[in-house]
Parts: structure tokens; sequence; C-alpha cells
């Protein structure tokens, strides 16, 4: 039975990882690395902290890395307040859930003050007694802990939660971890998670959702898993 269902947070409540990409291709060309955006988009995911470590091995120390990432998410706030692009349809699904006793919880790669600024501005806090980020996480994404430490503080199994996520990067994390995955497909296409078994569906956006569809995208994947 679906207990939990746990969000990631930036591609997936918000359309903006166009925006962080094209704010790490200006930050990381500053400081010399050339990268296209394309490549800023293929390189530039994770935990901010550590693709810096992997961009810039030791020419930086932690402290300058903190202050560029800190920097980064700064302009990254300032662009939000204008507008948050939140994805049709998510508020109104987290409310149905939330009505129907299904637990929640955010696991997110995103520094800390960008996960609690959407909630808070989106008006969802409530929702969420638990919430995972960069902050409170040892190994980021595809390393499964978020998704673990999620379903763990809401007394769940990570057996009895479904996944809701942008990225093949989350979505191999929902993998690595055990458990389903539904994809909205603000960010990439279909066919760049065709190696994932774990996907249970597509979706542009959360209008077409209720809480019996996730139900029954869960059951339906658990039944073709043999998962008990």
């Amino acid at each position: 039975m679906l207990r939990g269902v746990i969000f990631d947070v930036d591609g997936t409540m918000v359309d903006n990882m166009m925006l962080h990409h094209r704010l790490w291709h200006q930050k990381l060309n500053e400081l010399g690395l050339n990268f296209t955006l394309e490549e800023t988009m293929e390189k530039a995911h994770g935990v901010n902290i550590e693709f810096l470590r992997r961009f810039f091995g030791t020419r930086f120390t932690d402290e300058q890395l903190h202050q560029i990432s800190a920097e980064k998410e700064a302009a990254y706030r300032t662009e939000m307040k204008r507008h948050l692009p939140l994805v049709e349809g998510v508020v109104e699904l987290i409310k149905a859930l939330h009505r129907e006793g299904i637990s929640l919880a955010v696991g997110s790669a995103g520094p800390p003050d960008n996960v609690h600024f959407v909630l808070k501005e989106a008006g969802l806090q409530p929702y969420f007694p638990v919430v995972y980020h960069s902050g409170n996480v040892t190994r980021g994404k595809p390393n499964p802990q978020v998704y673990l430490n999620g379903a763990r503080d809401l007394g769940l199994s990570i057996r009895d939660c479904l996944v809701i996520e942008d990225t093949p990067i989350g979505a191999q994390t929902a993998a690595n971890a055990g458990c389903p995955v539904l994809v909205v497909t603000t960010t990439h296409r279909p066919k760049e998670f065709a190696h994932l078994a774990n996907v249970v569906d597509f979706v542009p956006d959360f209008q077409s959702l209720d809480p019996d569809k996730l139900r029954n995208y869960f059951v339906k994947w658990h039944h073709e898993t043999n998962v008990s």
C-alpha cells in the first residue's frame, strides 16, 4: 500500500532547472572554466560543493567553494522572488495527498535555503514534516541516503513510498533506494530514462494526477517487480 510520497524540488515542484543552468554557466565561466551551456547542464548537477570540488580540485578552499555556491544561489533566489514557476497542479496534488493521509517528504539535492524558500513561497511548508536537502545529508544523489532517510523519518519503509523526480540522476537515486519513481518531464526527455526499470510513468505536470492514480502506479510497480 502506498503510504508515502517523496518529492524532489528543483524541476519537480518548480520548473526552474534552466534558470539554475544559466546561472551556473555564467558563474563557472567567470571562474575560467569556459563551459558551454550544454556542458554546464551535463556536468553541474547534484550537491553544489561536490561538483565544484570535481571541477576545481585544490584551486579553492572549502570556504571559497561555499562562497561561490552562496553567490550563485543568492542570484537564484533573487530571480525566483520575481516569479515562482510552480509546475501546474503540484499544490493541488500535495493537498489532496495530505487530505487522504499519505505522508509527504522532500528529498532534494538543493541547498537548504533554496528548498525552504520554495516551500515557504508556495505555502507548502505545513505539508512536509520531513525535509532533506544538501545541508542534512552526507552523500548526494545518486546515493540513496536522501530518500532512505526521508522514508525513515516518516516512520515508513522505503518500500511503502513513491518518489517524484525530474532527472535521470534523481530516478537512479530512487532505483538505488529500491522504490518506484514518477518522472515530471520539465527538464529531460523520456528516452533519457530508458535504462531505468523503476520509472512508472512520465507526466508533463501534475494536472492529470490524483492520489488514486499514484496508488495505481505503486500497486502496478510492486506487482510487476514482485516486491511484497
